[in-house]
């Protein structure tokens, strides 16, 4: 037994090998490295034989004459590494969210004035995590003694697309509008342009939800409009500044307004604007269900005779969230 020892620490002082291997532990082998994975290493001994060494063992590999040895793509130059952990895969895509509310407001007077107020509106939204589409909608009916007053109706659709930088996006909307108070019968209108994120105060919930708590958007852009039913028929440009503010008073109220300029780019002085304001209430008596009080007021400078340019309507209805 002790010559066997004798040998083995002596054989490489009289006998060349192409690989020479110290482990962590300080041990020295000599051989041939025959194969090399992420895990082990395969080493023929002269003494031992074929030897599979654990990659996380080996401390250095070194290369020795004489050069018969397995070719570079097999050898290990330094200490193996074990593959790093592959990063954990992206949280799977919620796909599109979608908010929805219902709007209805009514009320009637009989006796000394007989009236009645309608309104009824729906709003919905997807979000898409990348981008947002915006459709609103409104219809408002008042009638005095069974005249009308107000007979209107108002569509929308608003699409955001966010750039590389998260503040700015670009836009589209698009509206149709009929009244038949107004020195035009329909009205449609659309364009688009740059929007930028100004204000963005977020909170977060214990469950990791995030909500707006104070958010104010600006846009700037340019659209066209046509109106039907007016002394003036023909497709005019007008410009496009406008700014929108939400703001979540408390847990069960918040605020929303916005106003949006349009000159006329082809009239000089001539524009409207577009104004509105709205405060909603959370309800406790039905999930979802919130009281909502506004206005709404548009001016145009330029009217028909007998048409004023101001008009202002003040509604409340109840909203059903879905």
């Amino acid at each position: 037994m002790r010559k066997w020892i004798v040998l083995f620490v002596l054989l490489p002082a009289g006998v060349s090998f192409a690989d020479r291997i110290e482990l962590i532990t300080g041990e020295v082998l000599h051989g041939e490295i025959v194969q090399t994975t992420a895990e082990w290493l395969v080493l023929d001994h002269p003494i031992l034989g074929r030897l599979e060494i654990p990659a996380q063992a080996v401390r250095r590999v070194d290369d020795l004459p004489p050069a018969q040895s397995s070719p570079p793509s097999e050898r290990v130059r330094d200490t193996p590494k074990s593959e790093p952990n592959p990063p954990p895969p992206p949280p799977p895509d919620p796909g599109p969210r979608w908010h929805s509310k219902l709007e209805f407001g009514f009320a009637a007077t009989e006796g000394n004035s007989e009236t009645a107020n309608l309104m009824l509106a729906f709003n919905t939204a997807i979000d898409r995590g990348h981008d947002r589409y915006d459709f609103d909608s409104r219809y408002a009916l008042r009638s005095s003694r069974g005249d009308r007053s107000e007979n209107k109706l108002t569509a929308g659709l608003l699409a955001e697309w966010p750039l590389s930088n998260p503040r700015w996006s670009y836009f589209a909307q698009s509206r149709y509008d009929f009244d038949e108070f107004q020195s035009w019968d329909h009205r449609i209108t659309g364009g688009g342009g740059m929007g930028y994120h100004l204000i963005d105060i977020n909170e977060v919930d214990p469950a990791g939800n995030a909500s707006d708590v104070f958010d104010v958007r600006i846009r700037l852009g340019l659209g066209l409009r046509r109106e039907f039913g007016s002394t003036n028929e023909r497709i005019q440009p007008e410009g496009i500044f406008g700014g929108d503010l939400v703001w979540q008073l408390n847990s069960h109220q918040r605020l929303a307004a916005g106003t949006t300029f349009f000159p006329n780019l082809e009239e000089t002085g001539e524009f409207r604007v577009l104004t509105k304001a709205e405060w909603v209430l959370d309800l406790d008596t039905l999930d979802g269900l919130s009281l909502k009080l506004g206005l709404a007021h548009e001016f145009q400078s330029v009217t028909d005779p007998g048409i004023e340019e101001s008009d202002l309507s003040v509604y409340g209805a109840f909203v059903l969230a879905f």
